[in-house]
């Protein structure tokens, strides 16, 4: 889904949301305004897919996932679980699983709901 597409709904306008490769999010890709950084860009992003999700509604996602410190690995966000724990402050965690692809690949899969 296009993030422009977002700017312009309701509120909790969405019953369930969707979202994946949130390492992606950077610039000026949905804001009408420069973004100082790439970090507050994603956190932006988070926010706003939470804002468009309606109570009991839930956001899924995948993202790179270290069990060391987050951290920026070739302009991809890499999360630990404080970070992705952060980034869903507000939401009930349903279910989550980690998956290790290669040595080099490990994924955070989650299913959070919104209160």
């Amino acid at each position: 889904m296009d993030i422009h597409v977002l700017l312009v709904e309701p509120d909790k306008s969405f019953a369930d949301f969707v979202r994946q490769a949130l390492q992606g999010f950077g610039g000026t890709h949905f804001h009408v305004e420069p973004i100082p950084d790439i970090e507050t860009a994603r956190q932006m992003a988070v926010k706003e897919m939470i804002r468009v999700l309606k109570p009991s509604g839930y956001l899924l996602f995948d993202v790179p996932y270290t069990e060391e410190e987050s951290h920026i690995k070739n302009y991809t966000k890499i999360y630990d679980h404080q970070g992705i724990k952060e980034m869903c402050q507000g939401l009930k965690l349903i279910k989550e699983e980690i998956y290790i692809h290669n040595a080099d690949r490990i994924s955070y899969v989650g299913c959070w709901q919104k209160l």
